[in-house]
């Protein structure tokens, strides 16, 4: 997947800054990402800086603000795969953490996730995996 300097999804390499590693199993996007920041939102990032003419795989952290300045996401990359994905309520309260890194069942790409009410409080550990019948869940991003 190639994306712009604003971490925005693009289809045109010429216009990419970044790309990662997109894993796909029988058909289906494993690892589904959406955009980083909508408009007007902005990245930090401790990972290699956007440079024009240059397309680097995402590694490190990279922060997601909203316009108005609030932390929406925090995507976690190594050498273009994804680590974890943290997503923020407007309060600042961590409302869902993927954690890439933790298999189910032996599974390669399983991943777990958590979900937390607005006081952080865990509301839901769940396992993303194959199904007994061979398919993935569907996914957004």
């Amino acid at each position: 997947m190639y994306l712009d300097a604003n971490g925005a999804k693009v289809k045109d390499s010429t216009a990419a800054v970044y790309k990662r590693y997109t894993w796909f199993d029988h058909g289906v996007n494993v690892y589904p990402m959406g955009d980083f920041i909508n408009k007007g939102g902005k990245v930090e990032t401790t990972g290699s800086p956007a440079e024009k003419g240059k397309i680097v795989l995402l590694s490190g952290e990279y922060k997601c603000y909203d316009k108005d300045g609030k932390l929406k996401f925090i995507h976690v990359f190594d050498n273009g795969n994804y680590v974890s994905y943290k997503e923020y309520f407007s309060s600042g309260t961590m409302q869902t953490f993927f954690d890439y890194t933790k298999h189910c069942d032996g599974q390669e790409h399983s991943w777990y996730s958590y979900m937390y009410d607005e006081t952080g409080k865990l509301i839901m550990e769940d396992c993303t995996k194959k199904g007994t019948d061979g398919n993935w869940p569907r996914m957004r991003g």
